[in-house]
């Protein structure tokens, strides 16, 4: 298993994922060559949505997305929404919808273990069995003019909302 991190490993856009001008930094390019990939995104998801949109066969040898940010009660760059998010939710949308697992390391789930979320995501990317975690649906609200834009949606009933378990929510 090789676990790249984007801020490290992989250089982050931040939150230009569907600007025209985006270009995937160069880096990213050797997720082609490796096989049981974790990728842990602790700036963003903008880097590796494009990723999978350039290149959708990604899906086959990454075995997991860890996702730092987010929040299911109350954000800090709106009251809805975690900045992380805000930035480009359509990014993290994205990232749910490729059939890859991904797993939301919450502000929430850090903060009850006295972390950042970039530690908690890092820590569960190495060892997910020493953490609970919910599966469940996420979806990202995109709408601009909606009041709840960048906020995540969580169902842990998700057969009955969104009609698939996207994602697992660290808890």
């Amino acid at each position: 298993m090789t676990i790249l991190t984007s801020g490290r490993e992989l250089p982050s856009m931040k939150g230009s994922f569907l600007q025209p001008q985006s270009a995937l930094p160069e880096q990213w390019s050797t997720l082609k060559e490796l096989e049981d990939v974790v990728l842990v995104l602790t700036e963003g998801a903008s880097s590796a949505a494009l990723a999978f949109k350039v290149w959708p066969e990604l899906k086959l040898s990454v075995r997991r997305i860890v996702y730092a940010g987010g929040t299911l009660k109350r954000g800090d760059a709106t009251p809805y929404a975690e900045a992380s998010v805000y930035r480009d939710p359509e990014a993290l949308e994205s990232l749910l919808n490729t059939g890859v697992p991904v797993a939301v390391c919450t502000a929430e789930a850090a903060e009850a273990r006295g972390m950042s979320a970039a530690e908690l995501a890092g820590a569960y990317a190495v060892r997910p069995g020493d953490f609970a975690s919910l599966s469940c649906g996420i979806h990202v609200e995109t709408q601009r003019d909606s009041a709840a834009y960048g906020s995540l949606v969580c169902d842990r009933l998700s057969n009955r909302k969104f009609d698939r378990e996207n994602a697992c929510l660290v808890v």
